[in-house]
């Protein structure tokens, strides 16, 4: 089988983590992959690479026009079973090639719903209009004449279905693993060791709103009023980073958080966490609270997105914004030796639904689409 897909990034969020695996892992079952992405990947046996060129002169339209060209070079001297790709946009580039391609089947692979993404918030009022009727036009068009549209949890599928009302002929919905081989040697590393008694933790991009950094914080000064001995550790970069500086200090709770930056590696970190919380306002299905999970770590989530279907339980669960509820959940559980046992083995019946092999049934949907 021979495989071409491609990204404008070569490391970064939880959607180009799955690609690169999904490229590695089909390259390991002897599949050929054409993978078109910055010069900066490191390939191995069965893929061939086509090095893009970086720049910050417009930037997302540059790459497509890279990705367009080189696509289209390559379906022009290979016959290419699948395209696959991980958002709308590379979805009409993949829509487009296989134009050119007698019997290339297109793939797209959502992990959010760009209509509920930051992006969106961050823009004045005419720009967000003129992106919004762009996308719902770049939808349509890839739901419509796709071959198969795949959804990283069941709430995804439900709220873009309900949103746009689109008949979505062939869909699947295939959730992220934790027995990947990126958190299996990653989670290898040693964990960083604190004075505290506990750890609060959190990784992900630093947006004080969207992904409740903000609530995290005020959430963990009431906390430490309670308990001198916790630290709350906060693991990524983001545009909100000096305001959330900045409102540590108010709460004078500065010297008793780290903010690390962002890290290729988590692990020795999420290792040190007693205590992982996702107070997003917005996901598809996070990555960090599965490597958390592999770590046998407690990791309490906002009812947002796919995080109730990777947690399932109440217990680990609380609404998005509330200070109140989750300062009091975190209390509990650090005072509460016995009930912090019980949120442990919750956590760990939860790991074990997500240790399965994703590249494999992967491989098997791509083999099913006629």
């Amino acid at each position: 089988m021979k495989l071409l897909t491609f990204s404008s990034i070569n490391s970064g969020g939880g959607s180009i983590v799955k690609l690169l695996e999904l490229v590695n892992g089909l390259a390991d079952r002897g599949w050929h992959v054409d993978f078109i992405s910055p010069k900066d990947f490191k390939g191995q046996k069965n893929i061939s690479h086509h090095p893009i060129k970086k720049s910050r002169v417009l930037y997302g339209f540059f790459y497509l026009v890279q990705i367009t060209v080189v696509a289209l070079i390559i379906v022009k001297k290979e016959k290419i079973d699948s395209i696959i790709t991980f958002s709308l946009l590379e979805g009409i580039v993949a829509l487009l090639v296989s134009i050119f391609s007698k019997k290339a089947k297109v793939i797209v692979f959502l992990h959010g719903d760009w209509y509920t993404g930051i992006y969106l918030s961050q823009i004045n009022k005419y720009s967000k209009y003129l992106f919004i009727k762009m996308y719902l036009l770049i939808e349509k068009t890839v739901f419509t004449y796709s071959d198969i549209i795949l959804f990283v949890s069941k709430e995804n599928y439900t709220r873009i279905v309900n949103r746009t009302k689109l008949d979505i002929k062939k869909s699947r919905i295939i959730y992220n693993n934790l027995n990947n081989p990126r958190t299996i040697k990653l989670s290898q590393s040693d964990k960083i060791e604190f004075k505290e008694d506990k750890i609060i933790g959190f990784v992900g991009s630093l947006y004080a709103k969207e992904k409740g950094v903000e609530v995290l914080i005020k959430t963990f000064e009431k906390i430490h009023q309670k308990n001198q001995k916790t630290r709350l550790v906060i693991v990524g970069d983001g545009p909100d980073k000096e305001y959330l500086h900045a409102l540590c200090k108010i709460l004078k709770i500065e010297k008793n958080v780290i903010f690390t930056g962002y890290l290729e590696n988590p692990f020795p970190y999420i290792k040190a966490f007693d205590i992982m919380v996702l107070p997003s306002l917005h996901e598809g299905f996070n990555l960090s609270i599965l490597e958390a999970l592999y770590c046998d770590k407690i990791v309490l989530g906002s009812k947002v997105g796919g995080v109730p279907e990777a947690l399932v339980y109440d217990e680990l669960l609380f609404d998005p914004k509330n200070v109140e509820e989750l300062s009091l959940k975190i209390s509990t559980l650090i005072h509460d030796k016995n009930l912090y046992n019980k949120y442990q083995d919750l956590c760990k019946d939860r790991k074990e639904a997500f240790m399965f092999d994703w590249v494999e049934q992967m491989k098997n949907i791509i083999l099913s689409v006629n």
